[in-house]
């Protein structure tokens, strides 16, 4: 059966363009009213939604706030009458070595890649509970594998997988799902090809082309199929017949797959001193034995 959106309200944050707007343009598309939520384009790809026939409002409040996102959840009470589903896909990534962020780029990162989730889950929750309601986190690569010059955006995007786990916690015994996608594609950002920072960028977009048969100077088909790969994963763990809590998801060109934290054997000692540890590293880095954390969370 197809998987429809039919009778669901859904919030999507920094939809006006890229990844947020193939989100957005997705879920209209399957049935769901969509909140197209960005402090810039949201009117134009809520009017692309409504001129082929689907069901979508335009918000432009800053979630990085508490009282935008209180609004912003308000938007969708006041257009559609309830509240589902949450895209959590906004987020601001500027290159930054160690020595150069400043705190405010780190605030500003810090409330709009992590904070406005939190603000928006909080405003949020008791009709998402009555809805047995689903939210989605857009994180990021970095907050796995490094990324040189992001420490700040990676931090941010890492703090989405903590909070992830903490609220699909909560979220069980509450009936809301919670889950997060880890994705690659072409968007605005890997435009830009200056520097070290954006020959690293060339070279994966370069790849992802390789990847859906693609032209290299075609970026439009590049940007549209990619990101409809993220937006599929994204719909379905929005879905109410979605089972997954607390999961973590990657989403590529290359390849769609679970990502968790694993554990190795390791050793066991009541009373362990340095020498203890030293004399058993290599036990304890081994990850030929693994134990993989609960994800079916309960509190």
């Amino acid at each position: 059966m197809t998987v429809r959106f039919d009778n669901q309200v859904v919030i999507v944050t920094g939809a006006g363009t890229g990844m947020g707007r193939a989100h957005a343009l997705l879920l209209a598309d399957r049935g769901a009213a969509v909140v197209v939520n960005d402090i810039r384009g949201a009117a134009d790809v809520a009017s692309e939604i409504t001129a082929g026939g689907g069901h979508a409002v335009a918000d432009t409040n800053d979630i990085a706030e508490p009282a935008g996102a209180s609004a912003l959840v308000q938007t969708a009470l006041d257009s559609f009458g309830g509240l589902h589903g949450i895209v959590n896909n906004a987020g601001i990534s500027i290159h930054a070595e160690l020595l150069d962020i400043t705190p405010e780029l780190l605030d500003r990162t810090m409330r709009v890649n992590a904070y406005g989730p939190l603000f928006i889950a909080q405003v949020a929750w008791p009709h998402l509970q009555k809805s047995n309601g689903r939210i989605v986190m857009i994180s990021s690569m970095a907050a796995v594998s490094g990324s040189a010059h992001l420490a700040h955006y990676a931090s941010s995007k890492g703090a989405l997988l903590a909070m992830t786990r903490a609220l699909a916690a909560e979220g069980a015994n509450a009936g809301i799902g919670v889950n997060a996608v880890l994705p690659t594609a072409f968007t605005s950002m890997m435009r830009d090809t200056d520097g070290v920072a954006g020959a690293a960028r060339l070279r994966v977009r370069n790849m992802m082309a390789e990847d859906l048969s693609l032209d290299f100077s075609d970026d439009e088909g590049l940007e549209s199929q990619s990101t409809a790969i993220v937006s599929s994963l994204v719909a379905w763990l929005l879905h109410p017949d979605c089972t997954a809590q607390g999961e973590f998801f990657r989403a590529s060109t290359r390849w769609t797959r679970r990502a968790t934290y694993v554990m190795s054997e390791g050793i066991i000692s009541k009373g362990l001193t340095p020498e203890d540890i030293r004399d058993n590293f290599a036990r304890i880095n081994d990850m030929s034995v693994t134990e993989t954390p609960p994800t079916s969370l309960t509190v």
